[in-house]
């Protein structure tokens, strides 16, 4: 299970780490970030009995090498906007399972994608577990990704901005 993003409060790890126990013991967690909560996180997992599953990589350039690396894609925010890693980790072809805060659920796959409430543990490590268990099919989230937020896409909403815009 991957996450990334800043290690802050708002960001909802410590949600992330307190489903772990519930995953599967095969499971690991990386988190591809750093922030105020490293510390804590490390700390959590320990009191946990899950240190040596957690995985911290620190800040990284380089996401895009790193998410084909996962099974599935975790953002347990309390709080977002739009997130584009959404958006990247599909396309990437990786499922997500996410907080529905903010307007997480205009970004995620219905199809290969999960919404849970956000800052609950039990209901993020179901879903977490169930997606593990059961992957989507190969190239599912990538086509979802392509068709919602593609290129191709963008030039398309462009253009018809644009021709809205003469039409004035």
């Amino acid at each position: 299970v991957g996450s990334a993003g800043r290690l802050e409060e708002v960001k909802g790890h410590r949600v992330l780490v307190a489903a772990m126990p519930s995953l599967p013991e095969t499971t690991h967690v990386v988190l591809v970030g750093d922030g105020s909560q490293r510390t804590s996180l490390v700390a959590q997992a320990r009191e946990l009995g899950v240190a040596q599953r957690l995985h911290l990589l620190g800040h990284r350039d380089d996401l895009e090498q790193i998410l084909p690396a996962f099974n599935v894609f975790c953002l347990p925010s309390l709080g977002e906007g739009l997130p584009r890693v959404l958006m990247e980790a599909q396309a990437a072809d990786i499922p997500v399972v996410a907080s529905d805060v903010g307007s997480v659920r205009q970004a995620v796959d219905p199809a290969t994608g999960r919404l849970v409430r956000s800052n609950d543990p039990i209901e993020l490590g179901q879903a977490l577990t169930k997606v593990l268990a059961s992957p989507p099919p190969e190239n599912a989230a990538r086509t979802y990704a392509a068709e919602r937020f593609g290129i191709d896409r963008l030039v398309e909403a462009y253009d018809r901005k644009a021709n809205e815009l003469r039409a004035r």
